[in-house]
């Protein structure tokens, strides 16, 4: 159940933080994910601090977009929501993908896991899945069907 924020003052934005469980989840799971293996991968010497750094950046923006003020008010007022859906589709994807999470886990995995992750990234689906055609169409239709069609109410409700 949300609960009203109250007014955008400066005060509130600082205090309106709420529990998304869905999103703390995922936040967990994506940064005790990364931080196991980029400990593994640093200690193989394949890993850069500037790599955690930018996971950092993106899971704390991440946490803003969807427990800090921006998630609380996101249902209230449409420029939070706007902000939000912003953060999420553009800033925080640039920011885990200068984490270079792929490249941390295949390190952190060792040979074999190195070689399975090698083949699953040559297959036809994986090669289209990040071909710049595909990656370019899904983040410049996603605001297009998000708001254009009745996922934003299923959103808010």
């Amino acid at each position: 159940m949300r609960t009203d924020p109250g007014p955008p003052t400066w005060a509130a934005l600082v205090q309106a933080w709420h529990l998304d469980l869905t999103s703390a989840t995922a936040i967990v799971a994506v940064a005790a994910t990364y931080a196991w293996s980029y400990r593994r991968a640093r200690n193989a010497g394949q890993a850069q601090p500037a790599q955690a750094w930018c996971l950092g950046v993106g899971i704390a923006l991440w946490a803003l977009a969807t427990l800090g003020a921006i998630g609380a008010y996101a249902y209230l007022l449409f420029w939070m929501r706007a902000a939000q859906v912003l953060m999420l589709l553009y800033v925080v994807p640039l920011f885990i993908a200068l984490s270079r999470p792929v490249t941390v886990v295949r390190a952190a995995l060792g040979p074999a896991g190195r070689d399975r992750v090698d083949r699953i990234l040559a297959t036809r689906f994986a090669r289209v899945l990040a071909h710049p055609l595909t990656t370019s169409l899904a983040m410049l239709g996603a605001p297009w069907l998000l708001y254009l069609t009745p996922w934003y109410t299923a959103s808010l409700e």
